[in-house]
């Protein structure tokens, strides 16, 4: 999932702290082996669906420019929803 929102990046809001989040996701991601990582991982997937949702509400539901982009923070948002 986390790889999806990063595939899809460039259709995601480019807003600063949506950049935020993601730049720290595509650090992390590469060598998430730990449980610390993990966490971490998770932490930031969370922080950049919040930052995604305001995003969202601000564009009349839409928090990316492409099909694909809605897609992967839609099936994101709906994972972190379910944990």
């Amino acid at each position: 999932m986390a790889m999806r929102l990063l595939e899809h990046r460039d259709g995601l809001d480019d807003g600063d702290e949506v950049t935020y989040w993601l730049d720290e996701i595509a650090e992390v991601l590469p060598n998430c082996r730990t449980p610390i990582q993990f966490v971490s991982l998770e932490t930031y997937v969370k922080a950049a669906i919040r930052e995604l949702e305001k995003a969202a509400r601000r564009n009349a539901g839409s928090a990316g420019a492409t099909m694909e982009a809605n897609q992967a923070y839609a099936a994101a948002a709906e994972l972190i929803a379910g944990s």
